[in-house]
């Protein structure tokens, strides 16, 4: 998501609500803005249809349109999630926030460091290797 950031794969057992804390995003439609940490979904946009339906809501549309459903305003609801659209959004949206200096910094100090991180997990240097983040002595 972040390539010039390498950012380390860490595993944090947690609830919600350090999910919440740790985003800034998360809690009561009525209270916060950006209610849900999954998504980009705002809260005055929460009543609001898509312009066009999603294949879903295409698929289930009817066919041939019965008296019934002649008058039915089919509207849909649904939200992209974990799309790389959406990933992509997400990662301007973070990198926004992040002040000019604090990414200097940052690649100050990866192009400092000591470590090395293998990515291809089949490395045989990734545990062998007494530079690497994963090394087993």
């Amino acid at each position: 998501m972040f390539p010039e950031c390498k950012p380390f794969l860490v595993s944090c057992p947690a609830d919600m609500k350090l999910a919440w804390l740790a985003t800034g995003k998360g809690g009561a439609t009525k209270r916060k803005e950006h209610f849900c940490y999954c998504c980009l979904l705002r809260s005055k946009d929460i009543n609001k249809s898509n312009v066009s339906l999603c294949t879903l809501c295409e698929d289930r549309l009817p066919v041939e349109k019965d008296i019934s459903a002649v008058n039915v305003e089919h509207e849909c609801m649904h939200q992209e999630f974990i799309t790389p659209d959406l990933m992509q959004r997400l990662r301007l949206q973070v990198l926004s926030c992040v002040s000019e200096e604090v990414i200097a910094t940052h690649a100050n100090v990866t192009k400092r460091t000591m470590l090395l991180l293998f990515e291809d997990d089949s490395d045989i240097q990734k545990c062998t290797n007494n530079k690497s983040i994963d090394y087993e002595a």
